[in-house]
Formats: structure tokens, sequence, C-alpha cells
């Protein structure tokens, strides 16, 4: 589970190949959950049967001792009891896990956000340099200083024709 975090990372020098392979970074974390609800559901629905069986266990038992018993203390005899505890804890690990795994669920998506933006800085040339006009006009006038120099001792070595 710790991969997520090297595949949150963002490549700024690659981005077309960060925005191709986020789809399926996305994808693959987001069907990590799909098992997780089913387990988690299937928990829960095992925690209300054993809660019904203890339930109709402690009644049954009570009824033929000839015991009056109160819903409380039934409810405090399934609380009590070790395998409905059990699936109490899984129950709660379960909830534990998925709550984790929305949130890298949720950090891909600010992933894609990012990437996004960074594309849209990318294509406004944020990391250009911009020169500023003095510079330019005084690598303009070098450059025209250079050529003029050219010219005028290519004039100097070639031969007048006339």
């Amino acid at each position: 589970m710790e991969d997520y975090k090297k595949d949150l990372q963002i490549d700024e020098y690659n981005l077309d190949q960060e925005c191709l392979k986020q789809p399926f970074l996305f994808e693959n974390y987001s069907q990590k959950l799909v098992p997780l609800y089913k387990l988690r559901d299937n928990l829960k629905l095992s925690i209300e049967q054993t809660g019904a069986r203890l339930d109709g266990i402690i009644r049954e038992s009570a009824s033929a001792e000839g015991k009056k018993i109160t819903e409380a203390t039934i409810q405090n005899e399934i609380l009590r009891n070790p395998q409905y505890n059990d699936l109490q804890q899984k129950y709660i690990n379960i909830c534990a896990e998925i709550k984790e795994m929305e949130i890298i669920k949720e950090a891909f998506q600010q992933k894609r956000d990012v990437l996004k933006l960074l594309t849209e800085l990318y294509i406004g040339q944020y990391w250009s340099t911009v020169e500023p006009k003095v510079l330019k006009q005084s690598k303009t006038e070098s450059l025209r200083n250079k050529l003029e120099e050219k010219i005028s001792e290519e004039n100097k070595t070639r031969p007048s024709e006339k």
C-alpha cells in the first residue's frame, strides 16, 4: 500500500507521460476499494445475523428457565459475546482501511488537478526566461556589429572586379 506515495510523485519534466499514466493509476487505486466495500458489507451483515442469533438464544434460555429478561440485559449479553466482539473489531478495522484507501483515491484526484495546472503553466510558458528589452537590444546591436565587421572583412579580401 506504500507504493501509492511513489505513484503520487510528479515528474514535472515529463508531463506528457504523467498525464498518460494518471487515469490508469486513478482507476487502479479506485478499484482496490471495491473488495473492501464488499468485505465491510458482509461483516455488517454477519454482525447483524450474529446479534439476532444471540438474541434468540438468550431469549430461549431465559424462557426455559422461567426468567423475565429486559432488552438492556439481552443487549449486554450480546455485546459480551466473544464472537460478536471479534466481528465488531474486524468491522472497525475494515472501515479504517476503507477510509485510508478513500484518502489515497482523493490524493490521486488532487494529482490530476495538479497535472492539469502544471500543463497549463507549461503551455503558458511559465518556465521560459524573459529577456529584458535592454539585453535584447544589446544582443541585436552586437549581432549587427559582427555582421558589419564580417562584410567589411570580406570586401577587403575580395579583389575588386572592374
